[in-house]
């Protein structure tokens, strides 16, 4: 299990930083600075005035900055300040006043739940 994983402290991208290629992280990721490539982390926070340039998956996304390029998530929220230029495939989307989204809006269905109680397969005759 990774450092981030075990303490629940996010990799951070520094605002002073530009990356160009892809992040991927089986944890959280906090990025203050630029990327330039598509990025697929557990939990994404993008700061105010950060951007990424390219693809996003990740279990939640909390956007307050700048995003040009698909965003697949299933918990996403947009801040007052996001600006998101591309698709959203989401399970749930919250938006505050004053966020700008311009693309298409994807709900996509929750994953369903193992039963306790599965029906067995039927036997091989």
């Amino acid at each position: 299990m990774s450092d981030t994983a075990r303490t629940g402290s996010p990799s951070v991208l520094g605002s002073d930083i530009t990356v160009t290629g892809d992040i991927h992280s089986k944890g959280a990721v906090r990025i203050e600075g630029v990327v330039e490539g598509d990025v697929r982390v557990r939990t994404l926070t993008l700061t105010q005035g950060a951007s990424i340039k390219g693809g996003v998956e990740a279990d939640t996304a909390a956007i307050q900055g700048e995003i040009q390029g698909t965003l697949k998530a299933r918990e996403v929220t947009l801040a007052a300040s996001a600006r998101v230029r591309g698709d959203i495939t989401h399970e749930t989307l919250s938006m505050e006043a004053g966020a700008r989204f311009d693309g298409a809006s994807k709900r996509r269905s929750a994953a369903p739940k193992p039963s306790a109680q599965t029906p067995a397969a039927p036997a091989a005759t």
